[in-house]
């Protein structure tokens, strides 16, 4: 049945690479809509359009959606190995390179004055976040959002490039769809970089595990950054914070020699 995937008409292969990105479009907007019920049932406006609230529960959609729709995937190829299965050290390894190149990014794009020349993206951010505390930035944005769109774009989209053209051209396209989707220049350039290293650390790992945490490793990261990179900026006169982009470098150079000679996982084929 694998080889029958490989047959597919080009106007089916597109479908069955593209709707994925269909399928979180209409969830987010139908997410959108039942929190806006919700709240004017409750004759409140506080939290009606809020970002985070409408992410995380579109995330939960998702989520058990991604995972079944993986496992038809899996089995119309003919896999029956276990695509979750990862030890604790590629787990941890995985998160902190998820930290350390999420890191790289958001300097890589500082140093060359982008959120100076995009300066609606700062403005942008600032609404989504006015008013969100930590905890739920932690949970959504951390947490659920990378689960929810690992599972669309590298369990699916990119899987299912594979069933159809090499892994380097699956790996380019999907990162770039993942870019694409996020809709702003910034974030296309941060997206697309990012969905390399994901794609890469599920092939290394073997696991979709590789790539959800360190999605999400990058994601806690900068949401920490976010709520309290002032304040740690004014410890030791910027010496902490110094320190932990320090220990991410390190960390990020142990984490690639680890994977180095690790041979790419073949689930999918």
């Amino acid at each position: 049945m694998a080889s029958s995937l490989r047959e597919h008409s080009t106007p089916r292969k597109i479908f069955r690479i593209v709707y994925p990105v269909g399928i979180h479009f209409v969830i987010t907007q139908l997410a959108a809509l039942l929190i806006m019920g919700i709240y004017l049932m409750l004759g409140s406006r506080d939290s009606i359009g809020s970002t985070l609230l409408i992410t995380g529960l579109a995330s939960l959609f998702i989520i058990p959606l991604g995972v079944y729709l993986m496992r038809q995937d899996d089995w119309k190829r003919m896999y029956f190995g276990n695509i979750w299965k990862i030890t604790v050290l590629d787990a941890g390894i995985a998160f902190g390179l998820g930290m350390c190149y999420g890191q790289i990014g958001n300097t890589v794009i500082g140093l060359l004055n982008l959120f100076d020349l995009f300066g609606s993206y700062n403005q942008m951010m600032g609404q989504i976040l006015t008013g969100e505390n930590f905890f739920s930035m932690l949970l959504w944005i951390g947490i659920a959002a990378p689960a929810a769109e690992e599972l669309l774009f590298r369990g699916l989209i990119y899987r299912r490039l594979k069933d159809y053209v090499n892994p380097w051209a699956a790996m380019l396209i999907s990162s770039l769809m993942f870019g694409i989707y996020h809709g702003n220049m910034i974030q296309f350039l941060y997206a697309t970089f990012m969905g390399i290293i994901f794609v890469l650390l599920l092939e290394r790992t073997r696991s979709m595990w590789g790539c959800i945490l360190a999605h999400m490793g990058a994601n806690i990261w900068s949401v920490v950054l976010t709520c309290y990179g002032e304040t740690l900026s004014g410890i030791g006169n910027g010496f902490l914070v110094s320190f932990l982009v320090l220990l991410l470098v390190v960390g990020g150079i142990f984490g690639i020699l680890y994977f180095k000679n690790r041979t790419p996982g073949r689930y999918s084929s």
